[in-house]
């Protein structure tokens, strides 16, 4: 059947997946993925980033706590509401994630060889077209057993924006630069203060 071969192949290249990672960076798949998350969508909540990834809450809070105590990622307060805050890669985080991608386009071509260069874009157009035909499939048994679905990252939905609305961090050195340049500015357009 279809389906069993498609769920072997994901099996297979989702194990290899995880020992390129774990052999390269120490990491799991899903690690390396929350940092990708938080590079793409950043500063981003550790709910949305875990919509992103099609985990549960609790999770990725383990996954945050991790890459936090590793020095990967920073935790920013959400100056709207005290219980929340954003998640930033660290400047290590963002070294990592940067060698992470580079192993996986290799990763990806290497996995792209196993079909003819001519077949290439053929087949991500069927996988495009098979994904489409799943979502109204799983859509369909959704209301056939009344169930809400789960909230869609944004890579499954057409239109949204890429960054959720929050806040723009600004280091602090960088805030006493733009203070101390705007009082400069103000002081040659208006003279000096007394």
């Amino acid at each position: 059947m279809p389906t069993f071969k498609l769920e072997t192949l994901a099996s297979i290249t989702a194990k290899h997946g995880e020992l390129v990672y774990q052999r390269l960076f120490g990491l799991r798949t899903v690690e390396c993925r929350m940092l990708g998350v938080v590079q793409a969508y950043q500063p981003v909540s550790l709910r949305r980033a875990c919509i992103e990834l099609g985990i549960d809450k609790s999770l990725g809070s383990r996954l945050v706590s991790r890459h936090v105590q590793a020095g990967l990622l920073e935790r920013r307060d959400d100056p709207a509401d005290q219980r929340s805050f954003y998640l930033v890669l660290s400047a290590a985080g963002l070294d990592l994630i940067k060698r992470i991608n580079t192993v996986a386009m290799e990763r990806n071509r290497e996995w792209m060889a196993g079909l003819p260069t001519t077949a290439h874009s053929e087949f991500i157009d069927q996988i495009d077209a098979q994904i489409g035909h799943a979502r109204d499939m799983l859509e369909r048994e959704l209301q056939r057993s009344r169930r809400s679905p789960p909230p869609a990252p944004s890579h499954e939905l057409n239109g949204v924006p890429v960054r959720e609305p929050g806040p723009v961090l600004v280091d602090r050195e960088t805030l006493q630069q733009i203070y101390r340049s705007v009082g400069a500015l103000l002081e040659r357009t208006s003279g000096p203060r007394d």
